[in-house]
């Protein structure tokens, strides 16, 4: 009788990865829903709420911070995110640290991270709630949204490549 080939199981914190091909994706997705289930969402829901209220629930212009606040941990890095808009692109430079997280301070500026840590890229709120309304609102279509966004970005002179990760170009 032939043998047959079966994934070997691993138990790993109370759950199990399939040790093939996927087992490494499938590791790195859990990791990083974790670490916003546990870490960051968590600790955004204040700033988000300073943010609705000093916005007036997003009728208002969000006041951008100007100010660099002292960092205490040492820990500081430098990074530039690229910041999607309805209108138009821009990349603003942040000094993150555990006392100042990234995420933290974009949601401030409301923006939403892409990444729970050291995010390249995020998107306006506002842009996220038209489009969690459009979801809720419009048939079943993966790539509706996606078509769109590139579409949209196009006609404003900005490209999409989509080759490995997303990387949003300007032109």
């Amino acid at each position: 009788m032939p043998q047959e080939n079966h994934p070997v199981l691993h138990q790993r914190n109370n759950w199990h990865l399939v040790k093939d091909k996927q087992s490494h994706h499938s590791c790195h997705r859990y990791t990083a829903a974790h670490k916003w289930n546990t870490i960051v969402l968590p600790s955004l829901l204040h700033p988000y709420l300073a943010l609705r209220v000093a916005t007036n629930s997003g009728r208002n212009a969000v006041q951008t911070p100007t100010e660099i606040v002292p960092c205490t941990c040492g820990t500081r890095v430098w990074l530039e995110v690229t910041c999607v808009h309805f209108k138009y692109m821009d990349s603003i430079v942040l000094y993150s640290c555990q006392c100042t997280p990234a995420p933290q301070q974009l949601v401030e500026r409301g923006l939403f991270p892409c990444t729970p840590f050291l995010p390249k890229l995020a998107i306006n709120l506002d842009m996220l709630e038209f489009t969690a309304g459009l979801f809720v609102n419009s048939s079943p279509n993966k790539t509706a949204w996606a078509a769109t966004l590139t579409e949209f970005l196009d006609t404003r002179g900005y490209v999409f490549a989509t080759e490995v990760g997303v990387h949003i170009l300007s032109t």
